[in-house]
């Protein structure tokens, strides 16, 4: 991160080093967010039914398209393009993904969290280690 240090008065210099990690704070947070739903949508789009301790199988893609988060890209901004990250309204499909993890006195449990995770892991480490210029 290269910042102009040189002739600013220190109030000016505080914005830009300010603004400039917050800069990479939102990209940072809008790649995480990326990843995870890739890995979402990785571990879940398994067509089929699903064994128990497996994680469940797309059979309508409810749970599927239902993610935690998810990224959604915009009309142009500053840097070209202007992404978000969504949470998602549909608490009654996160229920059911509790129940899952869960399982319930009639079924054993289809883990998703640590699947997910895990399918995540590689690619949250590789976000981590970036170095973001600007």
């Amino acid at each position: 991160m290269r910042l102009r240090s040189e002739g600013l008065p220190p109030v000016e210099f505080a914005r830009e080093v300010r603004g400039k990690f917050e800069r990479a704070a939102r990209i940072r947070a809008l790649e995480y967010a990326r990843a995870y739903d890739n890995a979402w949508r990785t571990v879940l789009g398994r067509p089929g039914r699903s064994a128990p301790g497996q994680p469940p199988g797309k059979t309508s893609g409810e749970l599927l398209n239902a993610p935690p988060a998810t990224v959604v890209q915009g009309g142009a901004g500053a840097s070209g393009f202007r992404e978000t990250v969504r949470h998602s309204p549909a608490a009654g499909r996160r229920a059911v993904a509790g129940f899952l993890e869960g399982g319930t006195s009639r079924m054993a449990p289809r883990p998703i969290v640590g699947p997910v995770l895990r399918a995540a892991q590689p690619e949250l480490r590789r976000i981590g280690r970036l170095r973001i210029s600007g």
